[in-house]
Formats: C-alpha cells, structure tokens, sequence
C-alpha cells in the first residue's frame, strides 16, 4: 500500500460579463469581478479554467475540509450543484479543465491508500430531468471523440427556468493503463484530455489522450513534468520539476517539439498553467521574497506580470479565445477568492512589461508537498 499523501486544496469559482474589448494602447489586465463561492463555510474560491463561452470550472474548500469541484455560469451568475463522481467516495474533489460542452476533467483522492484517480463529467443525452443525476459507468479510460462531439447540449442549473431541459451528468473515470495516479488537468474543445501520471518508475510524465490514444512525454532531465491545458491546435502549455525540484515553464507544439525552460526574469519558480486557440499564455511565478505573481505573455521573451490590487498572491490560472482570465488572489487575512480579468494587448501583439505593482508578502505560502506527484493549484 502507498503512503498517504497530505494534500491541502484550494478552490474556486468565477464570474463574467464582458466580452473581449477593443485592443488597448498599451497590454493591461483588467479585473472585470471577484466573487466567493457561495456559503457561510467557504474558506476558498479558486478557478482553474475559463471555455470559450464564458463558464467556468473550480473547485471549493469547505471549513471542514470537504473539497469539491463545481461550474459557475458567469453570464447568468449561477453556481452548479457540486460536482461529485459518485466513484470518489466523497474523496477530496478537484475541477480542473472545462471546454464549450461544459465538459469536466478532474482527479479526486482515494482516501484509502493515498492514490489520485482522474474522472471525465459528460452530458451527452440532455432529457428532462428534476435535478442533474450524477450516473457512474465503468469507461475506464477517456470518452470517444465522436461521443464528445456529438451534442452541443447545454447544462441547466437547478435555478434555470423550467422550460429548459436538465441534463443528467455522466461521470467516467479516467485513469492511464498501467498508472499508479492519474491527474487529468486539461480538455480541449475536441475532448482531448492532457495531464500528468505516475507509473512504478522514477520520473513523472504527461501525457495527452487523443481519441483515446495516449501519448506520454517529459521534458528531458525532468523528475515531473504536468500538462496543464492543450488547445484545439494541439499546443500544449504546463511545467516541469528540475532534478532541484524547482518548477520551470514549458510549451509543446502539436509536433511535439518543446520549448523549455520557461522562467520569468529573476523569479525563483515558473508555474505556466493555461493557454487559448491563440497560444496566450498565463501562470504564476514565485519571487526571490517568496512572493506570488500573476503573469500573461503572447511570446515568452515578452512576459506581463500581474498582481491583483492589494493582495498578498497572484494566480493567473486559465484564458479563453476571447482573452478572459480567471484566476485568484489572496487577502491579508489568508483567504483566497476568485476574479475574471480581461487582457487587453497591444496593437503590436506583446505585452507592455511596465506595468507591476509592488507586491505584499503572502499571509501564508503554497504548500511545499514533499513529493513531486501532486500539481499546483
């Protein structure tokens, strides 16, 4: 039996309403709303990815330490019920990755022996039903393409009007042939899944599922390498450990070629976490004070960083075709919330790099997991 593994999550949630503005003078982010899950117990709020039409995928940490993963609708301003694959065993539940069907890739935590086990959430059959039935199958790998693509159904709340249709969600898990763990991270438009696995030998891979073709890769001399996002092109964006286990930014293009490292000029650590259909790229980098910053760059020569006003950290952690950001800061008091930004470049296409605010040192730090399994928040 592997020992367990301590994980400390962080969650959340976002909120839209604007759509891509016309291109600025000069690259600025622009915070278009914060918000918290909702809840009296909520201790954090934290978005993972951004689809093109706006909705959203986090997960939610609970004073009680229950974490969940759900969908917010920013257009209508609404939260999922919680997303909860009924093979979890009410294990530790993280959202992910989102595309335009409002498909959902994930992990949870098997509480029993310390291994993390990926899921996918479908709707592809929209009936009416009173509430969105969470209904387990035995798929043991990723859903076929021509499954993903067959419907653009939606995904009603328990809140929407009746005259629309409730969808009931189909979980599948997601776990590699031969895997120990499995940690989806991102999923495409297409339904190709990308993430990182950890199999019986000594390095981490990624990997990405194609029409459930699996691919492994690593960056070279890396002791764990997380495939964050990938988009309809096949780029894929994440990063990688260093045999120091320091973490370095890396891009792989639909060849597979890899361009590595990826560092943010003086930073101690490079965290790239989500990419667009364009290859904007956003993430966050740790400083020599051990400070947390938000970054967005077209090219990586030319980075922005980025600081939400006032906060102790910064995470940039998904961007959409339309240039809308989703990410979280943390207050002086420790708790982190949720905001949607919108990223306005300039007419030349490459971030304006003068623009940082001095940052304040975190209430607290990311945790620093003894291991290398477990990938950032």
């Amino acid at each position: 039996m592997r020992p367990k593994r301590s994980l400390i999550y962080i969650l959340a949630v976002l909120i839209t309403l604007l759509l891509f503005g016309t291109v600025a003078p000069a690259t600025t982010i622009d915070v278009i709303v914060t918000f918290d899950f909702p809840g009296t117990t909520v201790t954090a709020t934290l978005p993972q990815k951004i689809e093109d039409q706006t909705d959203l995928v986090g997960t939610v940490m609970m004073a009680d330490g229950t974490v969940s993963a759900f969908i917010y609708k920013p257009l209508s301003h609404k939260f999922s019920p919680l997303l909860i694959p009924p093979f979890a065993n009410h294990g530790p539940t993280q959202g992910r990755g989102i595309n335009f069907r409002r498909h959902v890739v994930g992990e949870y935590l098997n509480q029993s022996d310390g291994t993390f086990h990926g899921y996918l959430m479908v709707h592809p059959n929209c009936t009416p039903t009173p509430t969105p039935t969470p209904t387990p199958t035995a798929t043991p790998t990723a859903m076929p393409r021509e499954i993903a693509m067959a419907t653009a159904s939606d995904l009603p709340f328990v809140s929407d009007p009746d005259v629309q249709p409730q969808c009931p969600l189909i979980y599948s898990p997601f776990d590699l042939t031969g895997a120990l763990d499995t940690i989806p991270l991102g999923i495409n438009n297409l339904g190709d899944i990308c993430g990182t696995a950890i199999f019986s030998g000594p390095t981490q891979p990624a990997f990405i599922s194609v029409g459930q073709i699996v691919t492994t890769f690593a960056v070279p001399g890396a002791t764990a390498t997380f495939a964050y996002q990938v988009n309809d092109s096949g780029q894929i964006v994440g990063y990688y450990v260093d045999s120091n286990l320091i973490s370095h930014g890396y891009m792989r293009d639909s060849a597979g070629t890899l361009t590595y490292p990826i560092d943010v000029p003086g930073a101690t650590e490079t965290f790239v976490l989500g990419n667009n259909a364009s290859n904007w790229v956003v993430g966050r980098y740790t400083d020599t004070s051990d400070v947390t910053h938000g970054f967005f760059y077209v090219t990586p020569d030319n980075i922005l960083t980025y600081d939400y006003p006032g906060a102790t950290s910064t995470s940039l952690n998904g961007i959409n075709s339309s240039g809308l950001i989703c990410g979280y800061y943390t207050d002086t008091a420790g708790h982190s919330h949720g905001f949607v930004a919108r990223v306005n470049v300039t007419a030349s296409g490459k971030p304006n790099t003068n623009t940082r605010t001095a940052p304040v040192k975190p209430a607290y730090s990311l945790p620093k997991v003894p291991g290398i399994a477990v990938p950032a928040l």
